[in-house]
């Protein structure tokens, strides 16, 4: 015959494994085999539908479910209880150590949660702001866009130099070296500077604009021109090369004829008979002059044509997209910032508390692993157990249910359902139609 061991206190390591042994014995199926079977329940509900009325309590309860179903689960428990016992004891010794981790670990708990808890109020705080929703609302609506455009591009950054301030500074360079080019002949060809200096200026921003016009074209042809757009945006494109041709054309036609002027001016007043025959005459050549003035206006717009360029993205709807997101985000950001002060101090104050806290736990729990270990799977094996009670109870409540209300339909009105503490009366339907206990009504019942 063989013997059961016995705990010795000689060897506390022993005696506490087999403890566990003996507690992660009990078998959870004891739990899963009290389920009711029709005919009991039928038994139980004529018995008690004998009484007449029946009470039904917020658990949709009567005293016989309670008494003929909680006893079985409360004789269970008793079981699991003295199956723990000899656990609980052998482990007496070391309850503080296990309380004092308790402790620091429900300290770390609480910490984490007030530090969630301010932060949630500080988020409560901005999504209160009307204004942050709005711009966060952009910004959604922003980043919607664009990540659409960003996958139909490969995922490729866009080419966004041409919203930079650093774009329209060079661009307008072009304008100045137009004034260094023309200026001269301008003023050779009014006399006054002033309408020199004007038609320079005029004559630069023409330029400027054709060379921004043709290199964004140029760069977003295909985008622009091709045939999957609609006829009205691509007409509006023409237009725009016509209008960037025509300002090219002018600052040529304006440069070449005001320098051949210029020239023919120099001629004339050369002409006049000179005691000095050759000396300090000028050599002037109108078409060499005009060619050179043509060139050099030619070579400033491709310049400016290669600038453009390189500065537009292919598809201009990417990189309006981007723009659109990029300011959207910035302002969102600028507004979050005001809270973010906030934040970081909360995450600060925290942090070494929860650090903190973090250790002294991790110690602790050092000292006692083995039976923190071991006492984590004896509350697993407890856990699982209440799981099954709970749901084996559950399916008695129904079966119970079920069977009541045959009992009651078959009574011919001789019994009836009350509900406590009104006793309104209450039909057999409304009784099987009611919910079954929660988790937090099973704990009380099963704890009553």
């Amino acid at each position: 015959m063989a013997i059961a061991p016995t705990l010795s206190s000689a060897d506390p390591t022993k005696a506490i494994s087999l403890a566990l042994q003996r507690a992660l014995a009990f078998p959870l199926s004891r739990a899963g085999g009290m389920q009711l079977s029709p005919e009991k329940a039928l038994e139980w509900a004529q018995q008690e539908a004998a009484f007449g009325t029946i009470p039904i309590d917020e658990n949709g309860m009567s005293a016989g479910m309670k008494l003929n179903l909680l006893q079985p689960v409360r004789t269970l428990l008793s079981d699991w209880r003295q199956a723990r016992a000899d656990f609980d004891t052998v482990l007496q010794p070391k309850l503080a150590s296990l309380d004092a981790v308790r402790q620091a670990e429900g300290e770390l708990a609480d910490a984490e949660r007030r530090r969630g808890d301010e932060l949630a109020g500080i988020e409560k705080k901005l999504e209160s702001n009307p204004d942050y929703l709005q711009k966060r609302e952009l910004k959604d609506t922003a980043q919607i866009r664009w990540k659409d455009l960003q996958d139909t591009q490969s995922g490729r950054a866009a080419t966004m130099f041409s919203y930079s301030p650093w774009y329209l500074i060079l661009i307008s360079c072009i304008g100045i070296a137009e004034w260094l080019i023309n200026y001269d002949v301008l003023l050779q060809f009014t006399g006054v500077p002033a309408i020199a200096a004007g038609s320079t200026i005029l004559l630069g921003a023409l330029l400027a604009f054709a060379a921004h016009g043709y290199g964004e074209l140029l760069k977003q042809w295909s985008f622009r021109f091709g045939e999957s757009r609609e006829p009205a945006e691509r007409a509006r494109d023409w237009r725009f090369l016509g209008l960037s041709t025509s300002s090219l054309l002018i600052v040529l036609a304006a440069a070449g004829c005001s320098r051949y002027a210029a020239a023919l001016q120099i001629l004339t007043t050369q002409a006049h008979h000179s005691l000095l025959i050759n000396v300090g005459v000028s050599d002037v050549n109108p078409i060499r002059d005009v060619l050179i003035s043509l060139l050099a206006n030619v070579a400033a717009w491709i310049v400016g044509v290669f600038l453009s360029y390189i500065a537009h993205d292919d598809n201009p709807e990417y990189a309006s997209a981007t723009q659109q997101w990029n300011k959207a985000h910035s302002a969102w950001a600028a507004k979050r910032k005001q809270f973010e002060q906030e934040i970081r101090h909360v995450e600060a104050k925290f942090t070494k508390t929860i650090n903190d806290r973090r250790t002294a736990a991790k110690t602790r729990a050092a000292s006692v692993e083995t039976e923190l270990n071991m006492l984590k799977q004896v509350q697993a094996h407890e856990q699982a157990l209440n799981t099954e009670l709970e749901q084996a109870m559950r399916a008695n409540i129904a079966t119970y249910r079920e069977a009541l209300t045959r009992v009651l339909v078959g009574s011919a009105g001789r019994t009836q359902l009350v509900t406590r503490p009104t006793n309104a009366p209450l039909s057999p339907f409304e009784l099987t139609g009611m919910e079954l206990p929660g988790a937090e009504a099973m704990q009380n019942l099963l704890a009553a």
